[in-house]
Parts: C-alpha cells; structure tokens; sequence
C-alpha cells in the first residue's frame, strides 16, 4: 500500500486515523526537501473546517507526540490551481484544495522521522520503495496528533 488510508480506531476522537506509508516528500529526499505528506482526500473539508483554515488562515500548529515527546509540525490547505499544466488543457483540470502536515522548519522533527524510519530513508536513497513501514496519525484533540510507527501492520515504538 502506497496511499494514505483512513483507519477507525476506537473510542471516541475527532477524526479517524490514518496511516501513511512515507515516500521520498515524507522524509525531505525529493528535490525541494519538503518534510511533508497530504492527507486523505476524504479528511480535506473536515480538517478544514476543525482548523478553520481559509484566506488568510492557511496554515495552523499542530503538534506530534510519540513516546511522550512533543514535536512541532504544521497543518496547511494548499490550493492547486493547476495553471501550467503539460499535456491537458488549463480548463480540463479543475483547482483542488489538500491538506498536509509539514514539518520542513522544524529539525526535531525531521531528526524523530529519520530516527524511527532509517530503514525507509536508506531505502528510498537507493531507489527503492518503502511498503513495509507506515506511520498512523491519530488527532487526539485541537492541534496534537499522536504518532505510532509500523512495520507489515505491527506497532512499533509506541
């Protein structure tokens, strides 16, 4: 599995959670060094809505926490607008909004992914793909999203 999935958990939590299987973005190994990944597209008007994220706001602070530790992030509505498109017609693509965490600014955070996923980040530096490791977020409350790093479905690291 390569896509963002969305999982219920449990109890009673804002969102569902969801796992992601980190590619080169996740872990800032493309060419921009982004340190980020897009949400599911079933989670874009919910999460917007949850983080009021619209002109002027279109970014808020969240905060990952793992092992007890806390590691700051950001939540932003990216708008697509598709304006230089290389084989369609501008019109035949329509502008979407997606949502992501980013963590690029934030080198405790990019240290904790790299950490906890060494194995992905020398696999995807030989060319290689990475669909063993997953990474489950889960929003617990406003603006803190616990993570829990898995291997073939197992929980690792809690």
């Amino acid at each position: 599995m390569t896509r963002p999935r969305i999982i219920d958990l449990p109890g009673s939590r804002p969102f569902p959670a969801f796992e992601v299987w980190p590619k080169k973005t996740f872990l800032g190994r493309d060419k921009n060094e982004s340190h980020c990944f897009t949400l599911p597209k079933e989670l874009v008007f919910p999460m917007k809505s949850y983080f009021s994220l619209r002109d002027g706001h279109l970014q808020d602070s969240v905060v990952f926490t793992h092992k007890g530790d806390e590691y700051l992030a950001q939540i932003r509505l990216v708008r697509m607008d598709r304006s230089n498109p290389s084989k369609l017609q501008k019109h035949s693509l329509p502008k979407r909004e997606v949502i992501q965490f980013q963590w690029k600014n934030h080198r405790a955070t990019k240290t904790m992914f790299r950490r906890n996923l060494s194995s992905v980040f020398e696999s995807l530096n030989i060319g290689e793909k990475n669909e063993r490791f997953s990474v489950l977020f889960q929003l617990e409350e406003k603006s803190r999203v616990t993570i829990i790093f898995r291997m073939d479905q197992q929980e690792m690291h809690i």
